[in-house]
């Protein structure tokens, strides 16, 4: 719920990126708390901003990884073989 939230408010076409920080994460705690399942627990804009945080270093660290294994472009293999 929270990339969505995340997603959601960044890629408004109306405000689009011109939004001041504390404006852009005021909008992304109101979208969590207005979507978010009845289980999940109330956050804080704080606690969002850590949760949002740790997944955007986990997906950094993912997307380097990707990249390197993309640069390696050994010769003789096909993309199926890459894939494998």
């Amino acid at each position: 719920m929270i990339i969505s939230a995340w997603l959601n408010i960044s890629l408004d076409v109306v405000q689009g990126n011109e939004q001041k920080s504390k404006t852009y994460l005021q909008r992304v705690c109101e979208f969590f708390h207005e979507y978010k399942p009845k289980s999940c627990p109330i956050r804080s804009q704080n606690s969002l901003i850590n949760c949002w945080s740790a997944i955007q270093l986990a997906t950094n660290k993912f997307c380097g990884c990707f990249a390197q294994i993309e640069r390696l472009n050994q010769s003789g293999l096909t993309e199926k073989d890459k894939d494998s």
